[in-house]
């Protein structure tokens, strides 16, 4: 399992092999032009949003809000590293856990769904709306021969037909207006086993001119929320990244 001694503190060298050169491949759009594009994606964004007729017609054809995640997720060695700065023990925790089904709740680009399925035995499970960052996902998916399955959901709905051990989620509850950030974490309690884990990051910078895709959490409420459902705090109780558990 990669470890904070084992992951570069530097940022790669090149691009070849990584996701935003996977997506070059992909969009058909020159590495250039993508970088630019990259590297201006709030304001790309934010017009894409306001030129769109819904909310949810931004996520089902917005073709720009993938240039926000590619910012942050362009490669496998720096989503790992954000992950043990913001949760230094999450990947001795899942791969230590008896259980064998894990799922990425909101999986955007799909790379931390490949960082588990290479680094440990588990099924793994990649979850997300349809659009256009998932099709990409499940791209790359294929190209590699990831062994990951996959679940298309709806915007405001979501049932599963398994269960699963451990339940990870970064970057969505941002998303959720703040009816629906209640109600799935409530919606999705049953789908985790006993002894069971959730693990949440969520971005609370809230609404804003630059982000007007994101919604205010009270991350409080939502750390409250799950103690009410029976679970432990394990790391990061009432803060934007925390791990809960299950108990027996």
């Amino acid at each position: 399992m990669l470890n904070d001694n084992q992951i570069n503190k530097e940022p790669p060298n090149h691009l070849e092999g990584s996701i935003i050169y996977d997506y070059v491949e992909f969009s058909g759009i020159p590495l250039e032009e993508l970088k630019t594009k990259i590297s201006d994606f709030q304001r790309i964004n934010v017009q894409d949003f306001h030129n769109k007729a819904s909310v949810r017609d931004f996520y089902e054809n917005s073709k720009t809000y993938i240039y926000d995640l590619l910012g942050i997720n362009g490669d496998k060695i720096g989503i790992a590293n954000k992950i043990n700065k913001f949760i230094p023990e999450l990947f001795d925790i899942i791969k230590e856990h008896p259980g064998n089904n894990f799922m990425e709740f909101g999986g955007g680009v799909g790379a931390f769904c490949e960082i588990i399925k290479e680094n440990t035995n588990k099924n793994v499970t990649y979850v997300d709306v349809k659009g256009h960052i998932s099709d990409f996902a499940l791209w790359r998916f294929k190209k590699y021969n990831l062994d990951i399955d996959t679940i298309i959901i709806p915007q405001d709905s979501f049932k599963f037909e398994t269960n699963f051990d451990i339940i990870f989620s970064d970057a969505v509850w941002e998303h959720l207006n703040p009816e629906l950030q209640i109600g799935y974490l409530i919606d999705l309690d049953p789908y985790i086993r006993i002894n069971g884990i959730l693990v949440l990051l969520i971005d609370l910078s809230g609404e804003n001119q630059n982000m007007p895709m994101h919604y205010d959490v009270d991350v409080v409420k939502i750390c409250n929320t799950i103690k009410n459902l029976g679970y432990n705090n394990i790391w990061g109780d009432n803060t934007f990244a925390s791990v809960w558990h299950k108990p027996l």
